[in-house]
């Protein structure tokens, strides 16, 4: 007895066959969840200063503007010595990549 199979199931395997599959370096709009949020970036940054050498007692974070880069994918974190230390003009940026999770310490003046 031939195999007969229905032509419903014919086409439904025919379309899926030939739907295009997704790339891996497809832009990722899905993986949203995975984004380091503001508090997580922060703690990061605090720890790279730290590892660079800076002691966060003298310092406090600037916070003037949006911390979140124009792409959304790097937190940016301005640190200003605190007034009493007579410390105006000395800064440093914590630049963190929301994806990898690592930190970039820019010393300033």
């Amino acid at each position: 007895m031939p195999l007969v199979r229905p032509i419903w199931l014919v086409t439904v395997t025919a379309t899926l066959l030939s739907l295009p599959a997704c790339p891996r370096d497809a832009p990722d709009t899905l993986n949203r969840a995975t984004l380091l949020d503001r508090s997580q970036g922060l703690e990061i940054s605090r720890t790279a200063a730290r590892q660079y050498g800076y002691d966060q007692a003298n310092y406090e974070l600037d916070t003037f503007g949006d911390p979140v880069s124009d792409d959304g994918q790097t937190w940016r974190f301005l640190y200003r010595a605190r007034p009493q230390d007579g410390g105006y003009g000395r800064h440093f940026l914590v630049v963190v990549d929301r994806r990898s999770h690592e930190a970039e310490v820019f010393p300033g003046e």
